[in-house]
């Protein structure tokens, strides 16, 4: 079977479609790239140095992080060629992921806590309060549901409920139900019920389609001017709100429970997100320094 051909069939796939729009694009990219290079290509052509050779090649900014993004989504397309007998075994199990260079000063985003402070989140709310009332309310949502910005500006109205929403269309392809306060649920039950769209976040200009993600990540580089992340120095990214709803809830919610509230399907995925403090460590031990023997 032509690899272009397979391609296309996976695109317009139901398993695709429920994808959240994000991965979408990611593997649109993938796909793009893959045909370019690999046009005429059969599915059983494609070997270990071929792909290789192309992972490099498409690494424009020589990061081992680009590097293994991309290998991760190619390796997901070529199991699933796999798994419907398409192909022999899958190329890229023999494709190691790459570490980080010392050199280059790079660390593995494991390493790196990119959670934003409580102080500085509160500081954001309150710029994006002043700025523009939609924007507020998805920043909220994120804050305190811990969910992807995607599935937050995705979610329909009728999936709405008092203090939780329903999300049929996820990153890992399984629905779940976001939580948060009530307080923020009648703000959002307010809000929707001001506009006749289907979506509680409506594109601004076009309320049959939810709000595009580049309208909102542009409004976030305006408003987070100034707000640094502690252990890295650089600017707070909106992924970084995920990384403090997840350290905050440490020791105060069991990592699997932690684990269905961020919409992970793998409990390694959450502990990645999980950066402990030192307060927090001696917290810790003083619930159980009674056990200690001297």
């Amino acid at each position: 079977m032509l690899l272009q051909h397979f391609l296309q069939q996976f695109q317009e796939s139901e398993d695709f479609f429920k994808l959240s729009p994000h991965t979408q694009r990611d593997y649109n990219f993938i796909i793009k790239q893959l045909i370019a290079e690999f046009t005429n290509y059969q599915l059983s052509d494609l070997n270990t140095d071929s792909i290789n050779c192309w992972l490099i090649n498409i690494n424009i900014d020589n990061s081992f992080t680009t590097f293994n993004k991309h290998l991760i989504y190619v390796k997901a397309i070529l199991s699933r060629a796999l798994k419907q007998r398409l192909i022999a075994e899958n190329p890229c199990f023999y494709i190691a992921l790459k570490r980080p260079n010392r050199n280059k000063g790079e660390v593995h985003p494991s390493k790196v806590s990119r959670a934003i402070t409580r102080d500085q989140l509160t500081f954001l709310l309150k710029r994006f309060k002043e700025y523009n009332y939609q924007f507020y309310l998805i920043m909220a949502l994120l804050a305190e549901s811990g969910c992807r910005v995607g599935e937050a500006l995705n979610s329909l109205k009728t999936n709405l409920r008092q203090n939780m929403i329903y999300l049929p269309i996820t990153k890992s392809g399984s629905p779940r139900y976001i939580c948060f306060s009530e307080p923020l649920g009648k703000q959002l039950t307010n809000f929707a019920a001001s506009h006749p769209s289907i979506y509680i976040f409506p594109a601004p200009l076009n309320l049959c389609k939810p709000m595009d993600y580049s309208v909102f990540h542009n409004a976030f580089l305006k408003m987070r001017i100034g707000i640094y992340v502690q252990s890295t120095g650089k600017l707070v990214t909106i992924h970084g709100i995920r990384h403090t709803f997840a350290s905050e809830r440490v020791g105060i919610v069991d990592p699997l429970e932690l684990k269905e509230l961020m919409g992970h399907q793998s409990i390694q995925t959450t502990l990645r997100y999980i950066s402990v403090s030192k307060q927090k460590v001696l917290n810790s031990y003083e619930k159980t320094k009674h056990l200690s023997f001297v």
